[in-house]
């Protein structure tokens, strides 16, 4: 976590005061509820990782860039109230599986419920 906190205030020059992780089987579980996703002007149904491999190898983007993408369709998912209550939901419960997790500990419920899901992605 502190690695990434580090490469995060390096490549934005921003300093972050917290970091969310997460894994392949909490992202998928939140995708899941979010879709379809408009990935660039197509709505697609798939795991995280299916969508990136499918950005790179079709698209030409980073890996960086793909994850980007997801961000941005589940952020406009999070738009639809029926789906960021189900979001949430299902983050909540990703934390409390430890397939989400945060530093500094203990603080992801707070940021969730203060900044919602479409803020912290």
């Amino acid at each position: 976590m502190k690695f990434a906190k580090e490469i995060v205030e390096y490549q934005t020059q921003i300093p972050i005061d917290a970091v969310v992780a997460i894994n392949s089987e909490g992202l998928d579980a939140i995708l899941d509820v979010a879709s379809p996703l408009n990935i660039n002007g197509s709505y697609v149904n798939a795991s995280g990782i299916d969508i990136i491999r499918e950005e790179q190898s079709s698209g030409g983007e980073s890996r960086g860039d793909a994850v980007l993408d997801i961000v941005r369709a589940v952020a406009e998912s999070a738009t639809n109230p029926d789906k960021k209550t189900a979001m949430i939901n299902v983050a909540l419960d990703q934390y409390s599986k430890g397939n989400i997790v945060m530093t500094p500990q203990g603080s992801f419920v707070g940021l969730l419920a203060s900044k919602g899901i479409e803020n912290i992605l």
